[in-house]
């Protein structure tokens, strides 16, 4: 993936040096693309990484696990009803309890039934389900892939939730996980030869696309970027 959007990118920039940046699995490939660019030789100015944590074993098993349980379709399930305003979330562990197979049916139904949306049955779910895919084969990429260290010091911004992956409440009615699997640490330091500017973001890890959160972490950046 780093490497397809590495040739996209020099399409468009052809050479450096570089800024980088991506969200939760996004800041992983902005940090492969990173490490390939300076293989080549070229200069990345500024890696950002909003939420990214570094893989390993036991964070890649819980991705692995809510792949599958439900947990990450609950996400986007009551993602899209917050967007569609809907005071009716999903509840915690209802798909946990379900098969996979119904999982996206499950939701299809409960967001037609209680947002106001011009959407069909048949379109709603076929996204869903290719969310699904994309879940599966997202936990088995970052279970796959094994980092190396930068060897250049790239300035690095790393963008940290508040209130874990997980809040405590959720605002997204997400069930409530051991502290280990909540709020796991994100384990860049032996990956950078300095360890990154932290910025510290007032909310939890799933809702740090909301627009509050973005104008915020926009700011931040233009600040850190101008000085």
């Amino acid at each position: 993936m780093a490497s397809a959007y590495l040739s996209d990118m020099r399409k468009v920039q052809p050479s450096g040096p570089y800024m980088l940046g991506g969200y939760s699995m996004g800041g992983v490939i902005a940090f492969e693309m990173a490490r390939q660019l300076e293989a080549c030789g070229e200069q990345v100015r500024l890696l950002v990484m909003i939420d990214a944590f570094a893989p390993d074993q036991e964070h890649t098993k819980n991705i692995a696990a809510w792949s599958r349980n439900g947990l990450l379709m609950q996400v986007i399930g009551n993602q899209l009803a917050l967007q569609w305003k809907s005071d009716q979330l999903i509840a915690p562990d209802v798909l946990k309890n379900l098969p996979f197979t119904e999982h996206s049916t499950y939701v299809t139904r409960h967001l037609l039934a209680f947002c106001e949306i011009s959407h069909s049955q048949a379109s709603l779910q076929s996204y869903l389900r290719r969310c699904q895919i994309m879940m599966r084969v997202h936990a088995q990429l970052l279970a796959d892939y094994k980092p190396m260290p930068l060897v250049q010091n790239p300035p690095c911004v790393l963008f940290r939730n508040t209130l874990g992956l997980i809040g405590n409440p959720s605002r997204l009615n997400l069930p409530i996980l051991p502290d280990s699997e909540r709020d796991p640490p994100h384990r860049w330091d032996g990956l950078l030869q300095s360890s990154p500017m932290a910025i510290d973001v007032p909310e939890e890890h799933f809702m740090l696309g909301n627009e509050a959160s973005m104008d915020f972490i926009c700011q931040a950046l233009k600040e850190f970027v101008t000085g």
